[in-house]
């Protein structure tokens, strides 16, 4: 017998970085929301892992936990195709978390590939209104 665990939605990563992070006031709220837009897709225990991990860093380092999550967004969004990088950023900012030059910065792509992500995005959902899908 198989057992099918669902990957969490939304919501669902939110509480999760939030649980096993524990920011308080050490991350600021766009890089949090990175953190949270780059762990879309992700396990539980692929969360809990990672977040882990940035801590575990941060009390190694004596440094503060903001600087480590910042690296663990560069270095995840570094390993995403640019089309994904620039999507993300765009929903990020289509959210309203973060600017477009915050999001330039966390996603490591230039803000006219933001811009181009997110007006196809734009026509996307356009179309979909129209068609009534």
């Amino acid at each position: 017998m198989v057992i099918e665990f669902p990957l969490p939605n939304r919501e669902q990563v939110s509480q999760a970085v939030d649980q096993f992070l524990i920011p308080g006031d050490a991350v600021s709220a766009p890089l949090l929301s990175a953190v949270k837009t780059l762990l879309q897709g992700k396990s539980y225990s692929d969360i809990e892992r990672d977040m882990i991990a940035t801590r575990r860093r941060t009390a190694l380092s004596s440094g503060d936990l903001g600087t480590e999550v910042a690296k663990f967004v560069s270095a995840n969004a570094a390993a995403l195709p640019v089309n994904e990088r620039a999507a993300l950023a765009a929903e990020a900012i289509a959210r309203g978390e973060m600017s477009q030059h915050k999001a330039h910065e966390f996603f490591s792509v230039s803000r006219d590939v933001i811009r181009r992500a997110s007006s196809l995005n734009d026509t996307a959902i356009a179309k979909r209104s129209r068609s009534g899908g």
